[in-house]
């Protein structure tokens, strides 16, 4: 079996000191912001299990969509950005499937099903081709809240590398388990106020430090990021 797995919590607070925080736990719900993810799962041609990680849908409205949903319930303590890699850990623990791809829910869509590639054993990883892992954005909004000692010691010589995105990831199961039994390690040891993430700095860190000549990016996996385009017949998703 081959599974796409995505988070969609409206608990929690995000945002980041030099932003205007916010408080999402108020913030609508609409299970249409999900469908351009599912429906174009749906449509490609082998059967691929959609699971919807979230805390904020009940009753019948979550059967009228191909997903199977897994509830959790609201968590006003910690972003919802960092708190879904543990949920994504502890879902994927529980399911027997082959391969994996964890996705960001209203972003992202499947032009090309990945598991009609070889995957190999490698981590496969959105990135940013317009960005760098030294970007002023991973400066400002990221690093400061880092912790990890080396931090700067393992990332250094990649700053002018393409930044990876997390807001797309997999390959076989076994590897997905392996990367996210270190976010959820490494996000933990930052001290962090509940409503700020690193998953992006973390992501950097984890496949620069762990998996170094395992993971892939590139056009082969997204879209140019932000850049709302089309299928291409390259790409697996687009990325914004």
């Amino acid at each position: 079996m081959n599974l796409i797995l995505t988070a969609y919590l409206r608990s929690g607070k995000d945002g980041h000191k030099s932003w205007e925080p916010h408080r999402f736990d108020k913030r609508e719900k609409n299970i249409d912001e999900l469908l351009p993810l599912i429906n174009s799962i749906s449509n490609q041609k082998n059967y691929i299990k959609i699971g919807v990680i979230h805390d904020c849908f009940y009753g019948r409205a979550k059967d009228l969509i191909g997903a199977n949903f897994i509830q959790h319930e609201p968590d006003d303590n910690i972003s919802c950005n960092s708190r879904r890699w543990g949920l994504f850990l502890h879902a994927l623990k529980g399911i027997s499937c082959e391969n994996v791809f964890l996705v960001d829910s209203t972003d992202v869509e499947c032009y090309i099903s990945p598991f009609d590639s070889d995957l190999g054993n490698f981590l496969w990883t959105g990135d940013e081709r317009l960005n760098t892992v030294g970007s002023t954005w991973m400066k400002k909004y990221q690093e400061p809240y880092i912790t990890m000692p080396n931090y700067k010691e393992i990332l250094g010589p990649y700053r002018s590398h393409t930044l990876l995105n997390c807001g797309i990831v997999g390959g076989k199961r076994k590897i997905v388990l392996e990367y996210l039994e270190l976010v959820v390690k490494y996000q933990s040891e930052c001290s962090l106020p509940d409503n700020i993430s690193v998953d992006m700095a973390v992501h950097n860190y984890v496949l620069f430090k762990h998996f170094k000549g395992r993971f892939k990016h590139g056009v082969q996996v997204n879209t140019v990021f932000w850049k709302n385009e089309k299928p291409n017949g390259i790409s697996w998703f687009k990325h914004k």
